[in-house]
Order: structure tokens, then C-alpha cells, then sequence
């Protein structure tokens, strides 16, 4: 049986209906910890799908394969939460339930958060908007800066270009 088909799928609303009936339920955002730290949904718990350790952290906060597991992530258009899934059904958790849109959805439904800043919504309108054309790369000033994590530690570098090309999408 394909592992997609192994996890039961749930909206904000479904979601925040169990956690109102006291559901024993656990909820994990699979997001890096600074995002954790920023918001997340009522009583959730931090393992980040990202990190190598992803398994460890479940298992320190759920150990017993048959609890209920809510996972999440950022949106609707990110995989994070579903990959993590995946991830918990081939480590032996049974339960496992994706609610869908993540945060995001969790936000838009009108639903609680916690953290640090809760209510702030991060700007991604401060990237340069982009025409829907092709752009020609300016090697000279041009440079790729990357960061990366492993279990015990975050890499960063940067990629200096020698030609190139991109298409600008405002999507």
C-alpha cells in the first residue's frame, strides 16, 4: 500500500473541532526551530523535517507508535509536513494525520497561534517583483549564497556564477 494513502487528511476547521473535544492528540510542526519559535498552532511540539535528526525528535516527543499525530507545516504550497508524514509512517507511527494548508490555513480559519509573534506576517512582498520574462545574469555582481544543516551544525557558502540565464515568473 502506497504511504500517501496511509495518512488521513484533515482541515483547520476538523482540526481545531478535535483539539476542542480534547482529542488526545499530539501536533508537530515540521518546521525549523526559528519559525517554531515565531508561531505555531496551541500545544504543538517542534521536529524539524529538515534536520537529519528528525526521527529522534519525534521520538522524544511521541514514543508510542499508536498516539495520534497531527502534522503540519507552512502552506499549501510546501511538502514539509507531508514528507514528514511519509517519514513517520516508515518509522512504525500508525496515527499519523496531515492537516492540509498548514499554518497558513490554520491562520486564514481565524484559529489561535503561540509564539513570539503570533499575529505577524512575514513580508514576502519584499522581494523584487519580477516581470514574466526572461533575465540575463550579470556574472560580474552576481552570487548564490546557500545555507545548509546537518545534525550539529549550519553550513553556509556562497556559488560565484560564470554565465546564466533565469526566467522571471510573478508566481
Amino acid at each position: 500500500m502506497e504511504l500517501a494513502a496511509q495518512i488521513t487528511r484533515m482541515n483547520a476547521e476538523q482540526f481545531f473541532a478535535l483539539l476542542e473535544t480534547g482529542g488526545d492528540v499530539t501536533p508537530i510542526d515540521t518546521l525549523p526551530s526559528e519559525w517554531y519559535e515565531k508561531r505555531r498552532l496551541p500545544g504543538a511540539k517542534n521536529a524539524c523535517v529538515f534536520e537529519v535528526t528528525f526521527p529522534d525528535q519525534v521520538e522524544a516527543i511521541v514514543s508510542e507508535r499508536d498516539h495520534k499525530i497531527v502534522i503540519y507545516g507552512s502552506s499549501f504550497h510546501s511538502y514539509d509536513a507531508a514528507v514528514a508524514a511519509e517519514k513517520l509512517l516508515m518509522l512504525g507511527y500508525r496515527r499519523i494525520y496531515l492537516l492540509e494548508g498548514g499554518i497558513e490555513a490554520w491562520r486564514a480559519a481565524g484559529y489561535p497561534l503561540e509564539g513570539r509573534e503570533p499575529e505577524k506576517i512575514d513580508q514576502p512582498d519584499k522581494a523584487i517583483p519580477l516581470e514574466d520574462r526572461d533575465y540575463s545574469v550579470e556574472v560580474t555582481n552576481s552570487i548564490i549564497e546557500w545555507t545548509g544543516r546537518n545534525a550539529n551544525h549550519k553550513h553556509f557558502g556562497t556559488i560565484r556564477l560564470s554565465k546564466g540565464e533565469f526566467r522571471g515568473s510573478p508566481f
